[in-house]
C-alpha cells in the first residue's frame, strides 16, 4: 500500500487530517488491503504437458499423478462437447514396466560393457513408456 489517496494508508489519512484514523476508517482499509493482496494469494501455477494424437484417437500426459491426470482429463471433457475418454491399459503400468525392467536378466554387465575407457549404456526395453501415462480417448 503506496499511500495515495485510491489506497489510503494511516500514515495518510493522520497527514491528511491530522488525526489517527477511527474504526470505521481501518476496517475500510483493512477490506482495501484484502482486495489489493487477495489476487497474489492463489498465483501458484502448475503446467502438465499433454499431447493430443487424433489419428489413434490417444492422449498423452506426463502428470506426476493420478490427481493431476484426473484434473486435465475434467478440463478436456468440459471444453470439447461429447469427448469421451476411458483408461488405456492397467492402472500401475508405468511402475510395473520400471520393476520389470529392474528385475529383468538383460542387466547391465559391467566387464561387458567397458571397453578401452568407455562406457557404453544399455538401453530400456522398448514397452518402458517412462514418466507418460497412456489414456485411450
Amino acid at each position: 500500500m503506496s499511500g495515495t489517496p485510491s489506497q489510503p494508508s494511516t500514515g495518510y489519512i493522520v497527514q491528511r487530517g491530522g488525526h489517527k484514523p477511527d474504526k470505521k476508517q481501518l476496517r475500510e482499509l483493512r477490506k482495501d488491503a484484502k482486495m489489493v493482496l487477495l489476487p497474489n494469494t492463489f498465483s501458484k501455477t502448475e503446467q502438465i504437458g499433454a499431447w493430443i494424437d487424433p489419428r489413434p484417437m490417444t492422449l498423452v500426459m506426463a502428470a506426476t499423478s493420478q490427481t493431476k491426470t484426473d484434473e486435465v482429463v475434467t478440463a478436456l471433457i468440459h471444453c470439447v462437447e461429447g469427448m469421451k475418454i476411458k483408461a488405456f491399459g492397467e492402472k500401475n503400468r508405468t511402475a510395473r514396466a520400471r520393476r520389470d525392467w529392474l528385475t529383468c536378466d538383460e542387466g547391465v554387465d559391467i566387464s561387458a560393457e567397458i571397453l578401452l575407457g568407455g562406457i557404453y549404456s544399455a538401453l530400456p526395453p522398448r514397452n518402458w513408456l517412462g514418466k507418460a501415462d497412456l489414456i485411450f480417448v
